[in-house]
């Protein structure tokens, strides 16, 4: 994908340096004319993510599924019409302004550019708590998600797919409802996914991801023994599309880092509670 970004602007590129005047005018229209044919494919995928919510199976109480994919496919393209965009702006201006008109092509390829490593598309949260417990008690409890109802903000079910006991490779499926009031937005958002334990060392180490997500994605628990019991250390590392970074998703951010930082404090406070006042 970001090869197709770039080919856009390097052919604008190569237009406007070599290109007659009349050829440059041809490129011009044509690439807005590309941009706009991508706006109206856009308009019924953006539409539908925007339309009233249905009741989803197996919900009470109403809201939004959050359509992952639909939402991929809404970036996907935005980000090519405002590429075409910016191509067909670099054209028109190189009628009357060189400089100005390979300045911004120049600037449209370095983003295109600077957005294709991985790393600066991955997105890493570590929390972590002392627990006045031994290791492997909190391992055992924080390692069962059906305990996540007890202190995680916003489950409303979590069940095992695979039989017991608990080793790598169990999977489990959680929902989710996240209030409407965290994002200000008309409805709940409701959030469905199975999450699969690929790293099981009791009572050291545990290690989960999202098997349902369209991006990588992986959560790691540590527990390491202290002198008054364990220091929890919670790391979440996910790696968001070329088009979230292309569109300035990875620097405007939003209230999403904040909430999921202010959901994690409280969970690990609240299991700490729990773990604390229970007899071990």
């Amino acid at each position: 994908m970001p090869l197709q970004h770039l080919l856009i602007v390097a052919v604008a590129a190569v237009l406007a340096i070599y290109g007659h005047p009349m050829v440059i005018v041809v490129g011009t229209v044509v690439l807005l004319a590309a941009s706009l044919v991508v706006l109206a494919r856009l308009a019924p995928d953006a539409a539908k993510l925007n339309s009233p919510p249905v009741q989803p199976p197996g919900w009470v109480g109403g809201g939004r599924l959050i359509d992952e994919a639909g939402a991929e496919r809404v970036s996907q393209l935005t980000a090519y019409s405002l590429t075409l965009f910016f191509g067909s702006a670099g054209l028109f201006l190189a009628l009357w302004w060189m400089g100005a008109a390979l300045a911004i092509l120049a600037i449209a390829g370095i983003w295109i550019v600077a957005w294709w490593p991985s790393t600066m598309r991955t997105h890493n949260l570590t929390t972590n708590i002392d627990i006045k417990r031994q290791p492997a008690d909190v391992f055992a409890f924080v390692s069962d998600q059906r305990n996540l109802l007890r202190y995680w903000p916003y489950h409303e079910s979590v069940e095992m797919l695979t039989p017991d006991p608990i080793v790598r490779g169990s999977q489990f499926r959680a929902r989710v409802r996240l209030p409407r009031s965290l994002f200000n937005n008309k409805e709940d958002d409701l959030f469905e996914a199975v999450e699969e334990i690929v790293g099981f060392e009791p009572p050291l180490r545990i290690a989960t991801r999202l098997i349902t997500g369209l991006r990588p994605n992986l959560a790691v628990i540590t527990f390491d023994p202290t002198p008054t019991g364990t220091l929890l250390t919670h790391s979440f590392t996910m790696e968001f599309s070329y088009c979230t970074g292309l569109l300035g998703g990875m620097l405007l951010g939003g209230k999403g880092p904040r909430v999921s930082k202010a959901t994690r404090a409280v969970a690990w406070a609240r299991a700490k509670e729990i773990l604390e006042s229970e007899t071990a």
